[in-house]
């Protein structure tokens, strides 16, 4: 450490030696973060990888897809707080629900019930592993339902609905997904939230007439219902 840091001093000053510490602390802090959660309920939904073939995906969409990273726990619990709703009049759908984090952390924050669509087999057997665990050591929290499921034939459910996005797929797909989102308010208009973070196909949500962005950092966007 004391020699990285004298590197850092002869190469980049004080100031940028100061920048980088600053930087590597919030990354320790963040990683201590997010093992808070599989600390606290013996789970398992660390991770990050970009292998399909690894995630067990040999489907059409495999290519239209960006691996699993579980939301940071820091960042979804601002995410919830600016939502500023009561969660025990919403569902929550996570498209993309990888081994579970944010489902669990929606039920834990007291949603009615929580829905999570993912399409790797090798991630939804860790999610039912850990919903399993996640149930029996917090038997308050709503139910948490799986579908191991290509998320363009998900179907939306005809209730108040909080729907999570962490950048799980490209335009093609989200198209297709925001598409099914917006049939469904047509049909049954009713309390609508959007949780999305990295958005980098936000102009698909910009472009619905029925939704308004309420926050919008870097990190995410919130929509909700007019």
């Amino acid at each position: 450490m004391i020699n990285a840091f004298l590197r850092h001093l002869r190469t980049d000053g004080l100031r940028g030696t100061l920048a980088a510490l600053i930087d590597f602390s919030q990354h320790l802090w963040r990683r201590w973060a997010d093992a808070s959660f599989d600390r606290r309920y013996g789970t398992d939904t660390q991770g990050i990888t970009d292998d399909m073939t690894e995630l067990g995906v040999f489907t059409e969409h495999r290519l239209n897809a960006f691996g699993y990273e579980g939301i940071q726990i820091p960042v979804f619990q601002k995410m919830l707080r600016e939502l500023k709703l009561d969660p025990s009049e919403y569902a929550f759908v996570d498209f993309g629900s990888g081994k579970g984090r944010a489902l669990m952390m929606a039920a834990e924050y007291g949603f009615a019930r929580t829905y999570g669509v993912e399409f790797s087999p090798v991630l939804h057997e860790i999610a039912q592993k850990n919903i399993a665990i996640f149930g029996q050591r917090n038997p308050r929290a709503c139910p948490i339902e799986l579908r191991l499921q290509d998320a363009m034939e998900f179907s939306i459910p005809d209730e108040n609905l909080v729907c999570f996005f962490y950048n799980p797929f490209d335009d093609k797909v989200m198209r297709q997904v925001v598409g099914n989102i917006a049939d469904s308010y047509a049909r049954h208009p009713r309390k609508l939230a959007v949780a999305y973070r990295n958005p980098l196909c936000a102009e698909l949500f910009d472009n619905l007439g029925f939704l308004q962005l309420v926050s919008s950092t870097h990190r995410y966007h919130i929509y909700k219902s007019r």
